[in-house]
């Protein structure tokens, strides 16, 4: 940690089962204007069984706050691309979907 804690220019998408926006280590990372949900739901903010905010929080979790776990990058800015919803094969086909649709999309 001396030599960085990370950038705040750094944006990462995080294509999972979506991120809890609520989460304490989390505050404030997650950019809310460009994540979406391809599953067709509307919420990519909940998971079905935590993983999209488990891995949020192993890239960017809050250092120094005396809470949880520390992210390899403190500051960076989370896009949560929610694809699955807990069933690898449903994961699986929602990520196919989403690398077609991508090229179309402006992020």
């Amino acid at each position: 940690w001396e030599l960085s804690t990370g950038a705040n220019t750094v944006r990462v998408g995080l294509v999972d089962s979506g991120i809890d926006r609520n989460h304490l280590d989390l505050a404030g990372r997650i950019n809310e204007g460009l994540s979406r949900d391809h599953l067709g739901g509307g919420n990519p903010w909940t998971g079905t069984n935590g993983h999209g905010t488990h891995t949020a929080g192993i890239i960017g979790a809050i250092g120094n706050n005396s809470r949880g776990v520390v992210g390899t990058n403190w500051d960076v800015e989370l896009v949560s691309l929610k694809v699955g919803d807990g069933r690898p094969t449903a994961a699986a086909v929602a990520l196919l979907l989403l690398m077609l649709q991508i090229t179309t999309l402006e992020y």
